[in-house]
């Protein structure tokens, strides 16, 4: 099974054969907003796909999407956490958001649903500094000494106390900015969407599947979408480096010029999973604000977001 990432000006390279798996970014910065869910979507059905929408604007109308599900182990959770804090640019260390996490993939007295982002910040409000007492504890130290106690060699517990060698002005910082980039998980839509996780990504190179993601420009939803990417490459070996073609949260124009600069890597790009551009010796042109990429060898590329079917079939 093959997988193909597109977006809404790299439709000319679907085809609906039993082999090949899609995940699709439609643009919404243009005229053209959700034309690919309204003019494919049945055609997908007819070939027999399993249908999935990650929807942000309407999240009640979306499938729901739970990145703990994809994390199997502590290296995953540590390599996840890094890669959220550094991918956004939070210039902050990440041991905290690795402990949070650990102890919640981890500890088994938990149900399976409150493995979560809202969970991640029911904890982080349980966090307290107190400048005029260091040896004051705050009920997430409570927490984390518990875990130390019943099991001396938990990470979370190990990378809770890397985080507290930290002086306290900078806990507090950490903390805060922790909250701030953290709070679409308090939106109870959001909230719902990511309790569980209804996306199967694993699935999709079992049987023609197909994803249709819409996402907004707005940085609060930065989370969810660095989540996404980090485990699309996770799963499909599609490397990191795909954030120079396409980089979801910016606009049409940066987006060319990301790609325009990044031609002569796009080699690297590449990998078994997913089939991008086999040539470096592209032509690039730029035409009605969209983006195209000109030679036999061209498979993919990444961009942007679609609909959910039913909510947008069903709108008045």
């Amino acid at each position: 099974m093959e997988l193909r990432i597109l977006h809404d000006n790299s439709s000319y390279y679907l085809n609906f054969q039993n082999n090949i798996s899609y995940i699709i970014f439609d643009n919404y910065n243009n005229s053209n907003y959700g034309k690919l869910i309204r003019e494919y979507y049945k055609k997908f059905k007819d070939f027999g796909y399993d249908i999935k929408v990650l929807n942000l604007f309407n999240p009640n109308k979306s499938d729901n999407f739970n990145p703990f599900c994809y994390l199997k182990d502590d290296l995953d959770v540590i390599t996840f956490s890094k890669f959220l804090i550094e991918h956004d640019n939070l210039q902050l260390q990440s041991q905290l958001l690795s402990a949070l996490m650990l102890y919640l993939k981890n500890n088994n007295d938990l149900d399976e649903d409150c493995k979560n982002f809202t969970s991640v910040m029911k904890l982080l409000r349980t966090a307290d500094v107190n400048e005029n007492d260091p040896n004051a504890k705050s009920p997430l130290d409570l927490i984390f000494e518990k875990v130390e106690l019943e099991n001396p060699n938990s990470l979370s517990s190990k990378s809770y106390k890397s985080f507290k060698y930290t002086p306290c002005k900078e806990r507090k910082h950490i903390i805060s900015k922790y909250f701030d980039y953290l709070s679409i998980f308090d939106d109870k839509k959001i909230a719902r969407m990511t309790t569980y996780d209804t996306l199967n990504l694993n699935n999709f190179l079992d049987r023609p599947s197909v994803l249709f993601v819409e996402i907004p420009t707005n940085k609060a939803f930065d989370p969810i979408v660095t989540s996404l990417k980090f485990v699309i490459d996770k799963l499909f070996n599609c490397n990191q480096n795909f954030d120079k073609f396409v980089n979801i949260n910016n606009d049409e124009n940066k987006d060319k010029t990301i790609i325009n600069e990044n031609i002569n890597s796009i080699e690297e790009f590449i990998s078994e999973s997913c089939e991008f551009i086999n040539s470096k010796d592209n032509l690039i042109k730029k035409q009605d604000e969209h983006i195209k990429l000109q030679d036999e060898h061209i498979k993919t590329f990444l961009d942007e977001i679609s609909i959910k079917p039913d909510s947008f079939l069903n709108e008045n």
